[in-house]
């Protein structure tokens, strides 16, 4: 199993960051919007295929704080589950009841405070759509410094219906606390960053 602490990892993550350090300009001009119009609903093939790569056990309580049109919230099946959705009145940053995952497609203009709050109820580990460049190296450390360990990536083609330029990634972490109770279904899920060939269904292994 590759780790996040792996050098290999590291680069792999630092390689795929640097195609995309001109996007900056963009990322700030959606933040900076009167109303920042980053939400953008996740296609069900897709969740199902990020979803392969999220060491969820079976009895482990799963929430979506952005649950949308219901993608996400939707494939975690009949297991215990809940939902937050800010235009349903039901806003994730009120929501304070601890759960084992917290898995979505949150608000790119939003992502440090999501990842704030939901590293302050998840107990075993989260997973997020975002934007490679979103990805920096402070917020890695914050979520380190909850105890939380960047475990797998997953990059995939942007739906063509977000009209958006740059590359996205799907990012899972694990707390440390959990992270042996989760080593093996993780290590049956795949190498530590995969690519998502949408098309053809295909995931090639980077490292």
């Amino acid at each position: 199993m590759v780790w996040c602490a792996g050098l290999a990892f590291l680069k792999a993550i630092q390689k795929r960051c640097l195609r995309v350090s001109k996007i900056g300009k963009t990322a700030n001009t959606i933040k900076n919007r009167a109303h920042a119009n980053d939400v953008f609903y996740t296609p069900p093939g897709l969740v199902n295929q990020l979803l392969k790569h999220t060491p969820i056990h079976p009895e482990e309580f799963v929430l979506d704080p952005f649950s949308g049109d219901g993608a996400f919230f939707n494939a975690f099946d009949n297991r215990a589950k809940d939902w937050c959705e800010i235009e349903l009145d039901k806003d994730f940053f009120g929501y304070d009841v601890p759960v084992d995952w917290v898995v979505s497609n949150p608000p790119f203009s939003l992502i440090s405070e999501t990842l704030d709050h939901t590293c302050k109820i998840a107990t075993a580990g989260f997973a997020y759509i975002m934007p490679t460049y979103s990805l920096t190296h402070n917020r890695i450390n914050r979520a380190n410094g909850f105890g939380f360990k960047l475990s797998k990536l997953v990059f995939f083609p942007t739906p063509k219906n977000w009209n958006l330029g740059f590359q996205m990634c799907y990012a899972v972490f694990l707390h440390t606390r959990f992270e042996l109770s989760h080593l093996q279904r993780m290590d049956s899920l795949g190498p530590a960053i995969v690519t998502l060939d949408m098309t053809e269904g295909i995931q090639t292994r980077l490292i």
